[in-house]
């Protein structure tokens, strides 16, 4: 790790460079549930391509270097969206589990496990988030 500006973030949108998939997202009792890969994969058409029909985002978690101030949530130093998402969601992982971004993940480094506990359950495209996801995902605005 060489500093802030190698974070990553992992709740991107595919189509951002040099993107990396980690996770694939079902469902469990209509809500996401994600499966962890054992190393990143860079994303490709032909991977965006299995998802068929289905928005990408929807079903794959994918990370990228932090946009930081080109990114809604980025107050200048830290990530709001992370902090919002801890005071948003009940933890889900109980334990650490393995995770292919964790050493480079900017919600790890700013908020640490209780970021990673909640981590399983965010889909970056939800088309029916519950009110308290929708809250949290709202962007940051500067005053």
């Amino acid at each position: 790790m060489s500093g802030d500006g190698d974070l990553l973030c992992p709740s991107v949108t595919p189509e951002t460079e040099d993107a990396v998939l980690f996770g694939v997202v079902s469902r469990v009792d209509g809500r996401p549930k994600v499966q962890w890969l054992d190393a990143p994969v860079p994303v490709t058409a032909e991977i965006l391509a299995l998802t068929g029909d289905t928005p990408p985002a929807q079903v794959l978690r994918i990370a990228a270097k932090c946009q930081e101030s080109f990114c809604a949530h980025y107050d200048g130093v830290d990530c709001r969206l992370a902090g919002r998402l801890i005071a948003a969601l009940p933890p889900v992982a109980h334990e650490q589990f393995p995770c292919a971004i964790r050493g480079d993940c900017r919600w790890f480094w700013q908020e640490g496990l209780r970021a990673c506990e909640r981590c399983s359950q965010i889909a970056t495209y939800d088309d029916h988030p519950e009110t308290s996801l929708r809250e949290a995902a709202r962007p940051y605005f500067r005053e």
